[in-house]
């Protein structure tokens, strides 16, 4: 039986993406005097940015990235939770369920914007970008969140939407739930043969109260190769 579940932030959660991307762009046209490439835009997604822009450009990075936190707390008042995120949230707390947050995020930042949402007191464990040496693909962050619960990996499910957030889920021996509300595209999620896919938040939460109460759910969590169907609960459409 799940009793654990995770969430990735930024485009789960949180409608943070947009702002995201336009920060980056600031940051490049500011530093480097041009704008970002799709290819580059693409890889700054689901990652620790100040990791990949250092590794990018040695010597502008630390700049680049200055002007892209400038550029978000600028805005910051635009990013809100996307529509259904805080009924979930509090319908799965209520339920029993364990919560907890791993981003690649610095702490402090995932911490105000979970406060600023009125979503802080849900969380039992927040993991960010310095607690781990490795991120998403790599399961580290995700094994530490269920370290510091003192949890099997079999017990819990991660949702993202992200091939990261999955790829880091099927990688810790978790079960993997593809978050197709936000930023997630279903077609490329799919790709990576999440566990399960919700188009809506709402959706999760029939998913938890129905399917991950039954015995055994942790087993088929836990292969790998075909992605498990929803199926019809209480008016859910199968995926």
């Amino acid at each position: 039986m799940i009793q654990v579940i995770l969430f990735d932030l930024d485009g789960t959660l949180l409608d943070s993406e947009g702002i995201a991307v336009q920060a980056n762009r600031h940051g490049f046209e500011t530093v480097l005097r041009r704008a970002p490439t799709p290819e580059e835009e693409a890889g700054l997604t689901g990652v620790p940015v100040p990791k990949v822009l250092a590794e990018w450009f040695p010597h502008e990075g630390t700049q680049v990235f200055t002007e892209i936190l400038i550029y978000y707390e600028r805005h910051a008042e635009q990013v809100h939770p996307y529509v259904g995120v805080c009924e979930m949230i509090a319908d799965l707390h209520r339920s029993g369920y364990v919560l907890g947050i791993v981003s690649s995020r610095k702490r402090r930042y995932v911490l105000r914007e979970l406060e600023a949402a009125g979503l802080a007191g849900f969380f039992s464990v927040v993991i960010g970008q310095e607690d781990t040496l490795d991120h998403k693909p790599n399961p580290s962050p995700l094994l530490l969140a269920v370290e510091q619960l003192g949890i099997t990996p079999a017990y819990c499910g991660y949702v993202g939407d992200q091939p990261t957030d999955i790829q880091a889920a099927q990688a810790a021996g978790m079960c993997s739930v593809a978050a197709c509300w936000g930023e997630g595209r279903k077609e490329r999620l799919a790709a990576c043969k999440p566990t399960f896919s919700c188009e809506k938040p709402m959706e999760l939460v029939l998913l938890a109260l129905h399917e991950w109460h039954a015995e055994g759910i942790e087993e088929r969590c836990s292969r790998s190769g075909n992605a498990l169907q929803v199926g019809t609960v209480g008016g859910l459409e199968s995926h």
